[in-house]
């Protein structure tokens, strides 16, 4: 969604990435945006340079914002036809609250999407910022950690950003899972909000079973080829760990 700023606009943006050589993408999920790029250690200073500015002074016109969020609703259309996306939406407005970002995704109707262009630039804090680096050599690590240390400095943070976060965090709360009519699959969801964080003891013992039971069409998955034994079908499974700071 951030396709310039003042000082890069959206040419002077890719020229940078396109000197650099590098290679990059992003996704959404319902509560983060997470931006990945590849390039050369040379050219670290100048890409975390233009990466921090979009992230502070994001900028773009209607028209741009408007062709991006098309796509934007197009893609949502899309997965809200399947009735297990329909499904695990249902289970997690069940088990988080209401100001939760996980209650309901902020993308869901042309009014909401039409009402991002407003919203965005006044919530992207850099406070609520998490980074990762892929590196070769310690020597390597701490250039980069260094590099980044400069750049967050230089950032300020949002008060908007901040309240927003503090809204975020409530109890949680659970109802009953909707029903689902008329629809040509069935998946069955459930789950429960763990506060285990990847440092927790916990964790590893968590995560051993879970890569037993598998994932979705693994191979080693003891869940989904025991399903596949039963039924003689090919059913999938998901298995999920994650900690959510609520």
């Amino acid at each position: 969604m951030f396709r310039g700023t003042r000082d890069y606009p959206p040419g002077k943006y890719q020229a940078v990435i396109t000197k650099a050589g590098a290679r990059q993408n992003a996704h959404t999920s319902d509560d983060l945006t997470n931006y990945h790029t590849t390039f050369a250690k040379q050219d670290l200073e100048a890409v975390l340079k233009v990466e921090a500015d979009r992230v502070q002074h994001p900028s773009y016109g209607e028209d741009a914002f408007k062709t991006e969020a098309r796509a934007v609703l197009g893609e949502y259309n899309k997965n809200s036809a399947n009735p297990q996306s329909t499904l695990f939406e249902a289970m997690r407005d069940a088990a988080f609250g209401r100001t939760s970002p996980r209650y309901k995704r902020l993308v869901q109707d042309e009014q909401k999407v039409d009402q991002l262009y407003d919203y965005t630039p006044g919530r992207v804090d850099p406070t609520l910022a998490t980074i990762g680096a892929r590196v070769k050599k310690i020597d390597d690590a701490v250039y980069v950690r260094d590099a980044i240390l400069r750049t967050v400095a230089q950032l300020r943070s949002s008060p908007v950003g901040a309240q927003n976060l503090a809204d975020a965090k409530s109890a949680l709360k659970y109802g009953p899972i909707r029903s689902l009519d008329n629809t040509g699959q069935i998946a069955i969801s459930f789950g429960l909000p763990l506060s285990v964080p990847r440092r927790h003891p916990d964790f590893p013992a968590l995560w051993l079973a879970k890569t037993w039971l598998g994932e979705h069409r693994a191979s080693s998955a003891h869940l989904y080829q025991r399903m596949r034994e039963l039924r003689g079908m090919s059913y999938g499974d998901y298995a999920y760990i994650e900690a959510f700071a609520e």
